[in-house]
């Protein structure tokens, strides 16, 4: 009987390794997703932090240039968690496509994995099926033919 062989196995190699790839990339667009909403949360914090500290100053003066520097900072701090939040819905873009990108490369590597345990079964059972064949014919050729199985024993001896 020959030797199992998988046809497609090149291909399923290829695919492992692109759902390795897969896998590698959904991780990182994942961390640069959760990097993004540490920064976003951060500057919101920050921004939180100045409305807290001018709302506990209500009714103290301020000097007009301290009042325009924290105006300044507070608007600058909003433009960058809008920049942020566009970062972040980019992000999450790209990290659901690159899920999406692994599952579907997923479900080819499982289908050629099934496929190929298919072949590997149906391989197996043919082999005893051969097996059982070839052990049949030694039963009955020694059954037909007795004398003939004597008569390869004596000759060796």
């Amino acid at each position: 009987m020959k030797r199992f062989q998988f046809e497609l196995q090149p291909l399923l190699g290829l695919k492992k390794q692109q759902q390795a790839e897969a896998q590698m990339r959904q991780l990182k667009m994942r961390m640069h997703l959760d990097t993004v909403r540490q920064q976003l949360k951060a500057l919101e914090d920050q921004l939180d932090a100045m409305a807290n500290q001018q709302s506990e100053r209500l009714g103290v003066p301020v000097p007009a240039a301290q009042f325009v520097l924290q105006s300044q900072s507070s608007d600058q701090l909003r433009d960058w968690i809008v920049e942020v939040r566009n970062r972040e819905q980019q992000s999450e873009s790209a990290y659901q496509q690159a899920a999406a990108d692994y599952a579907r490369i997923t479900a080819a590597v499982e289908a050629l994995e099934s496929l190929r345990n298919a072949e590997w079964n149906e391989y197996v059972k043919q082999s005893a099926r051969e097996r059982q064949r070839e052990l049949d014919e030694t039963v009955l050729r020694r059954w037909r033919y007795p004398n003939d199985a004597n008569m390869e024993v004596q000759s060796d001896g």
